[in-house]
């Protein structure tokens, strides 16, 4: 019993999350994009142990995340960051659609992107 409910905890908290748009994922796993604290500016990149994966704990940690990369096309995975409060989306001429279905705890979105946009929550 307590074997299975180690590789339960195992399975759980080392998922990777899957990023189709690879531009998102080094976004999110290389620069300064997250705050974990209150104080407004970002802290750190998403992969916290820096082994070039996101998993579901990490992403769990993740308050607010602040975009200002051109060539992000899509930010599909971001719904496994079920904490976010707070989303700042600026200069992303290529995004085509935002979904927050998951998102229950977004409370803050700022965006600054073209026309063509399709938003569904």
């Amino acid at each position: 019993m307590v074997l299975i409910l180690l590789a339960f905890s195992f399975v759980v908290y080392g998922q990777i999350i899957n990023f189709p748009d690879p531009t998102f994922k080094v976004g999110i796993g290389e620069y300064e994009v997250c705050r974990y604290d209150g104080d407004g500016t970002s802290d750190s990149d998403a992969d916290i142990n820096d082994d070039g994966e996101i998993d579901m704990s990490e992403a769990a940690d993740v308050a607010s995340f602040i975009f200002e990369v051109n060539n992000i096309a899509s930010l599909d995975g971001m719904n496994n960051f079920l904490n976010l409060q707070n989303l700042k989306l600026h200069n992303l001429p290529f995004l085509k659609k935002l979904e927050f279905r998951h998102l229950k705890n977004l409370v803050h979105l700022t965006c600054n992107l073209h026309l063509h946009l399709k938003v569904s929550s």
